[in-house]
């Protein structure tokens, strides 16, 4: 378990930009250090934890899954504790994944499984590691290891579990029949999993939280895919925008995914129904995984995919002369993804001092709202799409609002509809965007939308059968809403009028 656990923890750390996956000094000796450098960022693509820890390569997924995410949990803990023993990690292990992870282990979890020269290391500094850990524990008043977990760990709402049913190869009726009889694996009285249909989403579950669904057999046979509720919502977004269109269950237009990886969302486009789906992803390793969790999705046979930077596909390219759709959803700051601990290693890498820290985070921002308009702008250049979702899982305004505004100004060829109709919580009106258009946009809110944070814009091209189609359906909706308003007028009246005559008559037989 260490070996796959180390080697998930290596990849992030390598992942967060230092040499050969080991921490700067700076980062373990402290402030008063004398090397201040910082290690020359390897361009690494990066994978998430979870795609990392439930590879193909690991044999024991949910425990490397859960040991890398607690160890990510304590790691500034670690860290800290290292430099109050005078600890550098070489001096305990050769590979800095493996000291975190049984450090992690010897500390707070149930002890260091097995032996080897690490953790004899460990051993030998048990004493001076436990002094600093109390010392540090006593300088925050923390009365259990928990007291020391980043706020935002610490207070994360616990969202149900959400497994999407893949509708590809099966139906939300003929899983939910299969898990009727299904037990809860990590329950020790063996009672039976509980579940319901989302009320958003219909091909979408819901679990109680702490569900453990990992290694089920619907999941290895690709009948559900665990995928977050925030994660689905710009692929339903577009599937009831294009509803009208199904004939006998499919869409007779291809999709795109310009930013597919890891493809939870692409798999979602394809079971959507249309013929072809384009994905693209410039990391040949995520393509590598997007692959094969197409082909664990039985969805291989629609989606194509090709390892290419978005921004560089051509739209005249006659193979993408059916693309009407577009699903773009750019790198963005993460900033909506509650409790998610891999964010902590971008986390550890900010300056400690806080006004330079607040400058480096506004202009990243910055930097990453001009890169989503530079794709969202490409994708509205492809001359035969009419419709494309926009998303990020970002709280920040200048990521969302802000790039929507911007591309409606500068492509007034599109206009926003309103996506996800019975969706709750709207956008934000902002500089360039009226009261109305944020009512067209999606945002999720953690506090009470049970899900992550997330921002969805669905645009349509004027004029295009699309936007005709949901201009008369806006026309009819209007209607409907008049007659409905009328008739409560004249309900009212006529009650009213009864109410009157009743009042007379008592008032003569008096």
């Amino acid at each position: 378990m260490y070996r796959d656990a180390s080697r998930v923890m290596e990849q992030l750390l390598l992942q967060q930009g230092t040499r050969g996956a080991k921490r700067d000094a700076a980062s373990i000796a402290g402030p008063g250090a004398s090397s201040r450098k910082r290690a020359r960022k390897q361009p690494v693509a990066k994978v998430g934890l979870k795609a990392l820890a439930l590879g193909n390569n690991i044999k024991n997924k949910t425990k490397t899954y859960a040991v890398v995410c607690e160890t990510l949990k304590y790691r500034d803990t670690l860290d800290a504790v290292l430099r109050g023993a005078k600890l550098a990690p070489s001096q305990l292990a050769r590979s800095t994944g493996l000291l975190y992870v049984m450090l992690y282990d010897h500390l707070f979890g149930k002890g260091i499984k097995g032996g080897g020269a690490v953790k004899r290391a460990i051993i030998e500094q048990d004493k001076a590691l436990r002094t600093s850990l109390a010392e540090i524990m006593r300088e925050k008043g923390a009365k259990a290891p928990e007291d020391l977990l980043p706020a935002h760990i610490r207070d994360a709402p616990k969202f149900p579990r959400y497994a999407r049913v893949n509708e590809i190869v099966a139906s939300v009726a003929s899983v939910r029949a299969t898990l009727a009889g299904a037990q809860d694996e990590k329950s020790t009285s063996r009672k039976a999993l509980t579940l319901e249909q989302d009320a958003h989403i219909p091909s979408l579950l819901r679990f109680p939280h702490g569900t453990d669904l990992h290694d089920h057999t619907l999941v290895n046979s690709g009948k559900i895919i665990l995928q977050d509720k925030a994660s689905c919502l710009p692929a339903e977004a577009i599937r009831l925008a294009c509803a009208r269109f199904r004939q006998n269950g499919a869409i007779p237009f291809d999709a795109l995914d310009a930013t597919a990886a890891p493809g939870n969302k692409t798999s979602q486009l394809a079971a959507n129904g249309f013929r072809r789906v384009f994905a693209f992803d410039k990391s040949s390793r995520r393509l590598d995984l997007l692959q094969r969790r197409m082909k664990q999705a039985h969805a291989d046979g629609i989606v194509t995919a090709t390892c290419q930077d978005f921004l560089s596909v051509e739209p005249s390219d006659k193979e993408l002369a059916d693309v009407r759709v577009i699903l773009l959803d750019p790198s963005c700051s993460g900033s909506g993804m509650v409790g998610r601990v891999d964010h902590l290693l971008d986390a550890a890498e900010s300056d400690p001092d806080a006004e330079e820290n607040d400058a480096t985070q506004t202009d990243r921002l910055e930097n990453l709202a001009s890169f989503q308009l530079e794709c969202l702008e490409h994708a509205m250049s492809f001359p035969q799409v009419e419709c494309i979702s926009y998303s990020t899982c970002s709280v920040h305004s200048v990521e969302n609002e802000g790039v929507v505004a911007a591309a409606l100004k500068a492509h007034p060829d599109f206009v926003l509809t309103r996506a996800l109709p019975s969706w709750p919580t709207r956008g934000v009106a902002s500089e360039g965007l009226s009261a109305q258009d944020a009512a067209m946009l999606v945002r999720a809110d953690p506090a009470k939308d049970e899900t992550s944070g997330f921002f969805v814009a669905l645009f349509l091209r004027k004029n295009s059968t699309l936007a005709t189609l949901d201009d008369a359906e806006v026309k009819r909706r209007k209607k409907k809403n008049l007659a409905r308003k009328r008739w409560r007028k004249q309900a009212r009246s006529t009650t009213a009028t009864v109410d009157a005559t009743a009042e007379t008559n008592g008032t003569a037989s008096s």
